[in-house]
């Protein structure tokens, strides 16, 4: 947080448990800040190893005798669930970067809820992928998302609802039984409407096969 800081950014650092001595100031606080402060719809939500001790912490306060330790929500996907802004940074390891080595954790490593990565690609898309400096035993790195916009359509139509713009035929409606089609045609579904500028390339390749690509 005071690195970002240090570039001009206005920074609010929250922490379920503040350490004694840190770099800027930070507020005790988890997601409920976020469902509280409805100006975080304007803000980028930054989400750093959010559940990296969550289970440290949950036996700690089996022990304490609370007993809801186990039953508590994750704080990634409480946050997520409680974010209405546009833009994620994720910061840690995370299933569409490798996961983790340690094969406990595998293979959504040890940072995120597994639950909360699969809500954070259910609402956003991915457009920034960078490793971290990190030791040997990890796989960090940081991640930014961009909340995806929906756009729905019903088969019958040719037309977006929203747009009205011409959309044309699915691919597997000409394969689709006859009998099938009219049962389709009243059907709406929800499309992920992402733009090309924010589609990220999946032609990547580890440098051992790097020639695969040319």
């Amino acid at each position: 947080a005071s690195l970002v800081r240090e570039h001009g950014v206005a920074v609010r650092a929250y922490d379920a448990k503040p350490p004694r001595t840190t770099f800027c100031a930070v507020r005790r606080g988890g997601p409920d800040v976020l469902a509280r402060d409805a100006s975080s719809r304007l803000s980028t939500l930054f989400l750093c190893y959010p559940d990296d001790t969550a289970a440290a912490d949950a036996a700690s306060d089996d022990d304490d005798g609370d007993g809801d330790g186990e039953d508590a929500v994750p704080c990634s996907l409480a946050s997520l669930e409680a974010f209405a802004g546009a833009t994620v940074v994720a910061a840690g390891e995370l299933f569409i970067a490798g996961g983790a080595l340690h094969r406990a954790s595998a293979p959504w490593g040890r940072s995120f809820d597994s639950a909360a990565q699969v809500r954070l690609a259910e609402l956003f898309h991915v457009v920034l992928v960078v490793d971290l400096p990190r030791w040997p035993v990890a796989k960090d790195v940081l991640t930014v998302w961009r909340r995806t916009r929906v756009c729905r359509w019903r088969w019958g139509d040719r037309t977006s609802p929203q747009s009205g713009e011409e959309r044309g035929s699915p691919p597997s409606e000409a394969a689709l039984p006859e009998e099938e089609e009219e049962e389709e045609d009243d059907a709406e579904e929800a499309w992920a409407d992402i733009p090309p500028h924010e589609s990220l390339s999946y032609a990547v390749a580890a440098p051992a096969f790097q020639h695969l690509l040319l």
